[in-house]
């Protein structure tokens, strides 16, 4: 079960937030939930099982494309962190009153992404682009050879 904690603020409690950290807050929010919505639909389409191998094979495919937008929206999130505002405002200003768990999980992103560069691969080649026609092309040929077709 997911723990949710609901804490009202008011708008005017909002703007008196300086509007870098009251930005971070928005987007970081923002991100949570889209993340959160794209997980909540993987899992729920990678349980779906007929009877019908064609349905299995269509809902195997539609969990592909909600993998790829949840790839893509992992790479944006990501890339909002690492705005040089955003960067300084959990880097300096936030960093000494987060708690530990916290700190450690920052820094294995940082650290992650840092070395890899595999989400953002999968990003710029997969997540929102269509395929150029020589990989159609492949693909196609791959396909057709796989259940045994020539």
């Amino acid at each position: 079960m997911i723990e949710i904690f609901r804490i009202p603020i008011s708008k005017a409690q909002l703007r008196a937030i300086p509007a870098d950290e009251r930005n971070l807050l928005l987007l970081a929010s923002h991100a949570v939930n889209q993340l959160s919505i794209l997980r909540k639909i993987l899992i729920f389409s990678l349980n779906y099982d007929s009877d019908s191998e064609i349905e299995n094979t269509l809902s195997a495919g539609q969990s592909q494309t909600i993998l790829r937008f949840l790839f893509g929206a992992l790479a944006e999130a990501w890339e909002m962190v690492k705005r040089p505002v955003n960067q300084k405002l959990i880097g300096k200003d936030y960093i000494g009153v987060i708690e530990a768990e916290g700190v450690t999980a920052y820094n294995v992103l940082k650290q992650h992404f840092g070395e890899s560069n595999l989400l953002h691969k999968l990003r710029n080649t997969i997540a929102y682009h269509h395929p150029a026609a020589q990989e159609l092309e492949a693909a196609f040929e791959d396909g057709r050879r796989g259940r045994g077709h020539s």
